[in-house]
C-alpha cells in the first residue's frame, strides 16, 4: 500500500512584538512508497486563536473559504465552499472528514476528493492513492524570537 501523508505544523510564536511569517516545505521519503510531505508555518499569534482558526466556523470561514462549517469530532467535518452564497444542500463544497483530534495539538483530516475529480490539479496518480492520503495538522507553542 503506497501512503502519503501531509504533516502540517502550526506552530505559534508568543513574541510581543510583530515577527515575520516563517514558512518552511519539505517533503520526507518514509520508504520507497511512503512520504510525507512537511509543512511548518510559525505565526505570531495565540495557540489558542490559531486552534480556533481550524476548528470553528468562524475561523476556517476567516481564511479557508467565505463559507466554512466545523463538526469538530471524530468522523465529523470541515467543510468549506468559495460560494459566499453557498447554502449547506449546494455543490461545490470542500469536505475533510476528520479523522481524530486532541485539542490544541494535533487534527488528522482526510479529503473527500471524489468532488475534485474533474479539477485542473487533479491526475490519477492523486486520484488513485485518494483513499491513503491523510493531512495531519500538529500544532505547537513556541517561545519568542522562534
Amino acid at each position: 500500500m503506497f501512503r502519503n501523508l501531509v504533516v502540517t505544523v502550526a506552530a505559534v510564536a508568543m513574541a510581543s512584538s510583530a515577527a515575520a511569517q516563517d514558512v518552511r516545505s519539505d517533503v520526507i521519503a518514509v520508504s520507497e512508497r511512503e512520504q510525507v510531505l512537511r509543512q511548518s508555518v510559525v505565526l505570531d499569534t495565540s495557540l489558542d486563536h490559531v486552534w480556533a482558526l481550524f476548528t470553528t466556523g468562524e475561523g476556517v470561514s476567516s481564511w479557508m473559504a467565505p463559507v466554512g462549517s466545523v463538526d469538530l469530532r471524530g468522523g465529523g467535518m470541515i467543510r468549506t465552499n468559495y460560494d459566499a452564497c453557498a447554502e449547506p444542500e449546494d455543490g461545490g463544497w470542500i469536505e475533510n472528514t476528520i479523522v481524530n483530534f486532541v485539542p490544541r495539538r494535533l487534527i488528522t483530516l482526510q479529503a473527500d476528493l471524489e468532488p475534485q475529480r474533474e479539477a485542473a490539479w487533479m491526475n490519477e496518480t492523486i486520484y488513485a492513492r485518494r483513499e491513503n492520503l491523510y493531512s495531519v495538522i500538529e500544532f505547537e507553542e513556541i517561545g519568542p524570537g522562534q
